[in-house]
């Protein structure tokens, strides 16, 4: 399509492109891997561990990125980052954290420094070491001292804390010390150092962040709130997928083609399967440690959890398909083509190139809204250590989510909710705003805070794509998601990745256009040989 049939949007998208350069990109610096990679960190710790006698051959290792979020969050919140990183004892907020273990025996975990390597903390739990007596409290009192030292921390300059009844015996050990270092200072935060001891051996030496009982108290109840939010959201779609199946069913049989949306539906479960499993770092260490059975019977039930997701989310789209398909054919027939129309590859060619234009406008609205909200109404960020490329099996898969959600939300909140709502209340406002607010919600646990600002965003962004799915049509929209969460799970690969990973990061923003291109190619020839009268007749 020639780029002068979009002038004004062309003109958009470019100043969109620009805003969000030099708005939300020039604000980002790397935040992991800046010299550690996965394999290095966990070379590191397992050398560690070597000096301290214990061997790792044959148990089972996880690397997952982690973060000191409580603290991150206090030091956005009272605008202490640039106190935070002059001080001289500060430790990174990100870190490695590598742990070996054998089901239900010994477990090992070894945090690491991001940029340099050195040990930040350990866990260290044997079998061998429970039974052996336990020191007397002055002995083991002067065993942590002598941990202190060895970190390089003077006993002078700390004073102990007492535990509380939580705290103690918190990783099982025989003795836990708490001891805070006095010369740290930033805002009204606390460093201090933990030392267990169990048997006649020092099994924990941790050194952590407090913040004050409010902000953990605030940022507790910002948690609750995005929970709730979650929570609605989760039960309007889980009554769109219900008002889908009954549509399915009341309406008419020449009405309700449960051939479309087939192929779109299998290859959605390829690629949530695909997304799902590249996540096994973090479920092995999430859910393999405290198995009761044996790690092979462990490992099938984790793989049969994560394939039954990918394939009950992929489920609900295709039945969404179905009758959203249904409902559109009576309100707008023809913003979904079936793939056996004649039209389809000139269709999706379309769709990729506005997608791309609608993506980069979004994403300068977006950093719009971000930069007047946070320099007028408070609003701030906290790093979010979840979702980061290196928890992942594939850092470079990472972008893959972007189909899942562009491919997925379209399908349940544009074509299914918009057009339900259209039909029965009879109002294109409603039908623009209650898919926006519930689109809005699933997003509540992000941590922007305060805890609505993403809904605020996310009900005027998804009334934007619902205005741009009625003006173009669904693939445009899908296309648009597509890119636009694209360009933000590329970002971390692209500052902070490896050649490989910069690699998968350009092959994903240029992967829609190789598909709107190639298009013809995805169509069949005997497709292209039938002649489709109508938005419900041919294949999926």
């Amino acid at each position: 399509m020639r780029r002068s049939k979009y002038p004004v949007l062309w003109i958009l998208s470019l100043l969109g492109l620009l805003v969000f350069g030099w708005i939300a990109v020039g604000d980002l610096s790397p935040n992991g891997q800046a010299f550690v990679n996965r394999s290095d960190a966990a070379q590191r710790a397992a050398d560690f561990l070597r000096s301290q006698g214990l061997g790792v051959s044959g148990m089972i290792r996880t690397e997952l990125y982690q973060g000191d979020t409580d603290m991150d969050a206090y030091l956005q919140r009272h605008e202490l980052s640039e106190e935070f990183a002059e001080n001289k004892l500060a430790r990174p907020l990100s870190y490695w954290e590598v742990t070996h273990f054998t089901p239900r025996r010994d477990s090992y975990k070894v945090s690491i420094d991001e940029t340099d390597g050195r040990v930040l903390g350990y866990e260290i739990s044997r079998d061998e070491w429970a039974d052996e007596p336990e020191l007397t409290e002055e002995q083991a009192l002067r065993l942590a001292r002598e941990e202190l030292e060895r970190q390089g921390i003077d006993y002078s300059n700390v004073v102990t804390q007492e535990l509380n009844g939580d705290e103690e015996g918190y990783w099982g050990e025989s003795y836990v010390y708490k001891f805070r270092d006095m010369r740290w200072k930033v805002g009204e935060s606390e460093l201090v150092y933990t030392v267990g001891i169990t048997g006649s051996h020092v099994s924990a030496f941790q050194s952590q962040y407090l913040i004050p009982k409010a902000d953990r108290a605030w940022l507790k109840k910002q948690d609750s709130y995005g929970m709730i939010l979650t929570g609605i959201s989760l039960l309007g779609m889980f009554l769109f997928v219900v008002f889908s199946i009954v549509v399915a069913f009341v309406y008419p049989k020449h009405e309700v083609n449960w051939q479309r949306g087939l192929v779109l539906g299998l290859v959605l479960l390829g690629i949530a399967l695909v997304s799902n499993l590249n996540e096994w770092p973090f479920f092995v260490a999430s859910w393999l440690l405290p198995a009761a059975w044996p790690v092979e019977v462990n490992l099938w039930i984790i793989a049969t959890v994560v394939c039954a997701i990918g394939v009950l989310s992929s489920g609900a789209t295709y039945v969404t398909a179905v009758a959203g398909s249904a409902l559109q054919n009576r309100l707008w027939p023809g913003k979904w083509l079936p793939w056996g129309d004649r039209a389809w590859p000139e269709r999706i060619r379309s769709a990729a190139y506005r997608g791309y234009l609608l993506a980069f406008l979004w994403l300068g609205l977006q950093a719009i809204f971000y930069w007047i909200s946070e320099k007028y109404f408070g609003v701030w960020q906290e790093a979010d250590f979840t979702m980061t490329p290196w928890n992942y099996l594939v850092p470079g898969l990472f972008p893959v989510l972007a189909w899942t959600a562009g491919i997925g939300e379209e399908i349940t909140f544009r074509l299914l909710g918009m057009s339900l709502l259209k039909r029965y209340l009879r109002s294109t406002f409603l039908a623009l705003l209650i898919p926006a607010v519930v689109w809005a919600l699933a997003h509540s646990l992000y941590p922007v805070h305060p805890f609505y600002t993403r809904f605020l965003e996310l009900t005027l962004l998804g009334m934007l794509i619902g205005w741009c799915f009625l003006r173009y049509d669904l693939e445009t929209v899908i296309f648009a998601h597509v890119i636009f969460d694209t360009v933000w799970m590329c970002l971390p690969l692209f500052i902070d990745g490896e050649w490989t990973d910069k690699v998968w990061a350009v092959g994903w923003m240029v992967l829609p256009a190789l598909v709107g291109r190639y298009s013809r190619v995805l169509q069949p020839k005997w497709v292209g040989q039938q002649d489709v009268a109508s938005s419900t007749g041919g294949s999926p």
